[in-house]
């Protein structure tokens, strides 16, 4: 496996897992689903589509190093909480 196909795959997998996370949140009732949720699932739809279809341009790395950012502030979160 290169690195972009492990980018891709490591980018798809974070969206899936940082989706599951936000919507545990929601039926849990530790998050109330509004408007902020709205700008998360476009905010998630940009990554999608910046980690599938841009994956071997510029765009598409800046897409997924964002993404990477979410990610660790997610985990710190989830660190944080059990804690």
């Amino acid at each position: 496996m290169n690195r972009d196909q492990l980018l891709t795959v490591t980018s798809l997998l974070t969206i899936i897992l940082l989706t599951i996370h936000v919507v545990d949140d929601i039926v849990r009732g530790f998050d109330n689903a509004g408007i902020v949720n709205m700008f998360g699932i476009v905010v998630l739809a940009g990554l999608l589509y910046g980690t599938t279809l841009l994956r071997e341009r510029l765009a598409g790395r800046i897409m997924a190093l964002i993404l990477g950012f979410f990610q660790r502030q997610c985990l710190l979160s989830i660190c944080a909480a059990r804690a």
